[in-house]
């Protein structure tokens, strides 16, 4: 073989090499397209199912403050829906790739009042402004 042929072949073998991985390409993406895809799914499916309990948990509070709701009915949904948002809390930090394993009930009960706590107080404070009028 002279050196032109040695060159024919060698640049034949990169062509067909780099054409295979351009038309492998598509399929190999296919499954990190569908993955992305999924959680961006299960993200949204979770932001619809926080943004619910802390709606319940805002009116929860809102009904106790204006004297809707007695002490006993309070405290069980309050409990109720404050558990399921920690739930979710932990769902929403393992979607994300954290450790929930280094926080305390204490520390995501927090975490969770920190989130309603603002929204309750304007809330309360509106419907009381309003009641006053």
């Amino acid at each position: 073989m002279d050196g032109n042929t040695l060159i024919l072949v060698v640049g034949g073998i990169i062509a067909i090499v780099v054409s295979g991985l351009l038309i492998t390409r598509p399929f190999a993406q296919s499954d990190s397209v569908e993955f992305s895809w999924e959680l961006e799914r299960e993200v949204s499916a979770m932001q619809k199912d926080k943004e619910a309990v802390f709606t319940a948990l805002n009116e929860i509070e809102f009904d106790y403050r204006t004297n809707k709701l007695d002490d006993e009915d309070y405290e069980k949904l309050k409990g109720r829906y404050q558990r399921e948002a920690v739930s979710l809390l932990v769902q929403e930090k393992k979607l994300k790739g954290e450790d929930t394993e280094d926080l305390s009930a204490e520390e995501l009960e927090q975490r969770l009042m920190d989130e309603i706590g603002a929204d309750v107080e304007s809330e309360v404070a509106r419907a009381l402004a309003n009641e006053s009028i």
